[in-house]
């Protein structure tokens, strides 16, 4: 028997017997229960899903041109590949529909899209997962894939091979270039490309950039822990991080290493930047410490210069000049001190005005002992 059920569904009765236990004796009757089930037709059987999953530029055509025959199976591909317009809020009817068309095509769309390779493509050219727009989320993956013919393999595998990152203004900028480079190269033109290769590659094209990160990764590398997935992710992270704070990485890492020539060996600071001195109220630079003189002079010197130019290096430029100034004011302290003690005792006056000129010609006092 046919029941009539809702607009859109058909029910039957149907009978099965209830076993209560072996049956008993010789009656062969057993009671039995009627049920109200759902009847099975061609209108509300679901058809198995015609959509593709997508790998990559080989299938790209086959995933699109799949993903737009079973949107238009539920009326819903306006919603990637035409174009409908939000409808107003108020009318809470029309844009629950709407809503509900908008998220069952980004729901199938995303479906699609599980490759490994394929999401940290989609990663690293910005996918804002958290935005779910299904058309937003279509021109990404297009923009993402690109094409390349055989006349140009060549040039496409040069500039694979030769990227980095010193070439772009940010990271995110050289991962976008790097990952259309790497589709164009090893999936588009077929160039074998293995994992350990790429993977030194890529290490190659970042590390002068980033010195700190780069010596893990450099470990990791010869340990043979590291793949090209697991490092693009690290460059993401970097990516992020400098888009977050609205910098770029590469100057703090500069900075804080050790491995830039440019940097005092203890304080991480640049050469080019001025330090408060510990003994006294001036600014020094990095390299200097304080002479107990009162002079700052290199930290590896142990006698300082101005004081003593006599035993500067004659490559030392200012030597000429402090040997002279020295000289002057040796002489202007002898001739004060002889006008001193010219009454008192006129002998040692003598031996003044003797050792002032010497020091005037630049003679040391020791020339006379």
């Amino acid at each position: 028997m046919k029941i009539q059920g809702n607009s859109t569904t058909d029910y039957c009765l149907a009978t099965f017997p209830i076993s209560n236990g072996p049956a008993q004796g010789p009656s062969t009757t057993q009671p039995s229960r009627t049920f109200c089930l759902p009847a099975i037709t061609l209108s509300n059987m679901s058809e198995p899903s015609s959509l593709v999953r997508l790998i990559g530029e080989s299938n790209l055509d086959d995933w699109e041109r799949c993903l737009e025959a079973e949107l238009d199976n539920f009326d819903i591909s306006d919603h990637i590949f035409g174009e409908i317009e939000e409808p107003n809020v108020e009318d809470e009817e029309d844009h629950k529909k709407w809503r509900m068309a908008r998220a069952k095509a980004y729901k199938m769309l995303l479906s699609t899209l599980r490759d490994e390779n394929i999401v940290t493509t989609l990663k690293v050219n910005g996918w804002d997962d958290k935005k779910k727009d299904p058309k937003y989320l279509f021109n990404l993956v297009l923009s993402c894939i690109g094409r390349v013919t055989s006349e140009a393999r060549s040039e496409v595998l040069a500039e694979f091979l030769s990227i980095k990152r010193a070439s772009f203004d940010s990271m995110h900028a050289f991962l976008h270039r790097y990952t259309i480079l790497r589709k164009r190269t090893i999936t588009d033109a077929k160039f074998n490309i293995d994992d350990d290769l790429e993977t030194n590659l890529l290490y190659n094209a970042t590390k002068a950039h980033y010195p700190v990160d780069a010596k893990m990764w450099q470990q990791a590398i010869e340990a043979k822990t590291v793949t090209v997935n697991y490092l693009m992710a690290k460059l993401s992270d970097i990516g992020n991080t400098e888009k977050r704070m609205g910098t770029n990485l590469t100057i703090q890492v500069k900075t804080t290493g050790n491995s830039n020539s440019n940097k005092d060996d203890k304080g991480g600071r640049t050469r080019n930047e001025k330090i408060a001195c510990t003994s006294c109220d001036k600014k020094i630079w990095p390299t200097q410490k304080h002479f107990p003189c009162g002079h700052h002079i290199k930290k590896t010197a142990d006698v300082c210069w101005a004081c003593q130019p006599e035993l500067a290096p004659d490559t030392w430029k200012s030597k000429k000049e402090m040997m002279a100034k020295k000289a002057e004011a040796s002489a202007s302290t002898a001739l004060a001190g002889t006008t001193a003690t010219n009454t008192a005792n006129p002998a040692s006056s003598s031996a003044l005005l003797f050792h002032g000129g010497a020091f005037l010609c630049g003679i040391s006092k020791q020339s006379f002992q």
